[in-house]
């Protein structure tokens, strides 16, 4: 099997649109790549507003929102769904993940290898939070020339470079194409240029990186709009499959941009499709087409999902974008709403319904069937973690009838457990006690007891705790009347007091940071400064969330 070269240039923060108002509008080199052998498309439609929810889905082909609990629990699963570079790993191809800022660095640093510090050029750290775009080029030119050209082995480089504060990165893009094209392997190489997610257009009164948005009482990963959540793509393929492909052909030749949205879970397909890749059935599976099986059949009404969050976060709302309209959720203020974009490109009008009934049920059917599916997932994840001896403590609470299920938290995550629960063989009576919870439960569960009231005695209870570092539900945890309980954590860990559940919070607040460092201990050799500053980091974490009220940030 031939195995063809792969370059993924992400830019961060990148319109689909021109306002002319800043520097985050679509960058000139998309549209000249369509003259040097480069299929362009208007809008690729991303899988979250965020960094690292959009490289996630980038990676894996599948929506990003169903792939971890919440932000800070995130990290790669194996077995899951597919990752890119996992199969090219194994298909030994050498792996080269270049990323201009530090977050970007640690959250992907599970699926490359460590940057080698003896390439960086003299003005760069690897302790350094953001790197210039001019900085990270010369960077990707020294691993060109000193370790991709002279390894006969294939490769896989995706380099991350930042629109923010720089009109000069459009520039900085072209000098990188204009190198690879000069290089042997250009040919043989699938080159993909795009961005991560694009931002909320300043006429929407929302300019600036934190002030606006903040005195709005948003982040920009909360928006939903297209201006946020559509970003340009363009491709190069390699000669060979051009040549083999009349589709491709054809559109190459006429150099037009190509109009029709596509999907930000395109981008793994396509590696697979083009190397010959067979798909790995896991529980996750790819959710779009390549951008090959997409060309021939284009004009298909393809329905996309971008997500603010992930499943079991607060604060999510979801856009399912059609081809001329798009279904909201809000999902924690339980509103959903509507835009015509056939008729208001810019989303000025909310409409709580379509004029086309029919089109409206296609798109919440879309919605309905990917949670449905993402919560099955997790419940069959949660029934596959209990033990036998967990299950027999369970037994003994219900006492061969119903056990009382008390949950304190704010997301819907109670929804997979009780699943589960049931799906053993134990009927349960659930509790909520946050009232913001239980409207969006009842969506989920049709069984739901009133809410307890004050000085409630309950026995043979579970009670489970969202977030054992929230003063709050931790409030409402001691004032809980019971007889006989067990308390549960987001992890699935129990506990048999309150005390024990503080501790446990205090020592996972503790351990999660360790953790991340024992991966990045080849970082430190390289660079020991990093040790120095992620222990400043974690001193600082604990001061604020242990003696400072000890609040969880999502």
């Amino acid at each position: 099997m031939q195995k063809f070269n792969i370059i993924l240039v992400v830019i961060d923060a990148v319109r689909s649109i021109d306002t002319g108002l800043d520097e985050r509008d679509r960058l000139k080199i998309f549209s000249d790549l369509k003259e040097r052998g480069y299929l362009e498309f208007d809008k690729m439609v991303v899988s979250g507003p965020s960094s690292v929810m959009s490289a996630v889905s980038m990676l894996t082909g599948t929506a990003s929102f169903k792939l971890a609990r919440n932000y800070n629990d995130f990290r790669w699963e194996r077995g899951l769904y597919n990752i890119v570079n996992d199969e090219l790993s194994d298909l030994d191809y050498s792996l080269h993940g270049l990323f201009g800022t530090k977050e970007m660095r640690d959250k992907m640093k599970q699926v490359f290898p460590p940057i080698q510090n003896n390439l960086l050029p003299g003005d760069m750290k690897l302790s350094q939070k953001k790197w210039t775009n001019e900085q990270l080029y010369r960077l990707v030119d020294n691993y060109f020339n000193n370790l991709i050209i002279p390894n006969d082995s294939p490769f896989f480089l995706m380099t991350w470079f930042n629109s923010r504060f720089d009109y000069q990165t459009s520039e900085v893009i072209d000098r990188l194409v204009t190198n690879l094209e000069e290089q042997s392997f250009y040919d043989n190489t699938l080159l993909m240029i795009t961005s991560d997610h694009g931002y909320p257009d300043q006429r929407r009164g929302l300019a600036s990186d934190g002030v606006d948005l903040q005195a709005a009482g948003m982040k920009h990963d909360m928006i939903v709009t297209d201006d946020n959540i559509t970003v340009p793509f363009a491709v190069k393929f390699p000669e060979k499959i051009i040549n083999d492909n009349k589709e491709i052909k054809k559109l190459l030749s006429k150099k037009e941009t190509i109009n029709s949205i596509i999907s930000q879970g395109s981008i793994a397909p396509t590696i697979y499709e083009v190397n010959n890749i067979q798909n790995k059935d896991f529980h996750f599976n790819f959710e779009q087409k390549s951008i090959i099986d997409f060309l021939s059949n284009k004009d298909s009404n393809d329905i996309y999902r971008t997500d603010a969050r992930f499943i079991f976060q607060p604060n999510r709302v979801i856009s399912i974008r059609g081809k001329e309209a798009k279904f909201v959720i809000d999902h924690d203020n339980q509103k959903e709403y509507f835009y015509d974009l056939a008729h208001d490109e810019n989303e000025s009008y909310e409409l709580l319904n379509l004029s086309d009934e029919n089109y409206e049920n296609i798109l919440r059917e879309s919605y309905s069937k990917s949670e449905s599916h993402a919560l099955s997932v997790w419940r069959q994840r949660i029934e596959e973690s209990f033990s036998a001896s967990w299950i027999s403590h369970l037994r003994d609470l219900s006492e061969g009838e119903r056990i009382n299920i008390i949950f304190l938290g704010f997301t819907i995550f109670i929804v997979p457990v009780i699943n589960a629960i049931e799906n053993i063989g134990i009927k349960v009576n659930l509790y909520v006690t946050e009232e913001s919870s239980i409207i969006k439960i009842q969506k989920l569960l049709n069984h739901i007891e009133p809410k307890l009231y004050e000085g409630q005695e309950l026995k043979n209870s579970l009670v489970i705790i969202e977030d054992t570092l929230s003063e709050p539900l931790l409030e409402n945890l001691g004032k809980l009347r019971i007889s006989k309980y067990l308390i549960m954590d987001i992890n699935l860990k129990v506990s048999t007091s309150i005390m024990m559940i503080r501790i446990k919070g205090i020592w996972n607040l503790i351990l999660t940071p360790l953790k991340k460092m024992m991966i990045k201990r080849e970082l430190y050799k390289q660079e020991p400064r990093l040790l120095i500053q992620d222990i400043s980091y974690l001193t600082k974490r604990a001061f604020q969330n242990i003696f400072l009220g000890m609040k969880r940030k999502y």
